[in-house]
């Protein structure tokens, strides 16, 4: 089970990274905009603007994660 689960968020967090995951997230916007604009409030733009900062603060970890192991497999080559 924990290998399923390390697996699971493994993907998840590279779907995470994905830059498609912005236009998930501009869809949802729009969507609620669409849906229920009453409920878009303040409160509704703090979500956004979190989920927005917190992709992206999971790309550049992602970017800075995938620059590390070019730069460790370089290494290796070398070796």
């Amino acid at each position: 089970m924990p290998n399923i689960a390390r697996s699971f968020l493994t993907k998840l967090g590279v779907w995470t990274a994905h830059p498609a995951a912005y236009l998930v997230l501009i869809s949802f916007t729009i969507a609620w905009l669409i849906l229920e604009p009453e409920t878009f409030d303040w409160h509704g733009a703090a979500t956004i603007a979190t989920w927005f900062m917190t992709l992206l603060i999971v790309r550049a970890e992602h970017r800075d994660t995938q620059a590390i192991h070019a730069k460790l497999d370089e290494l290796l080559k070398a070796d």
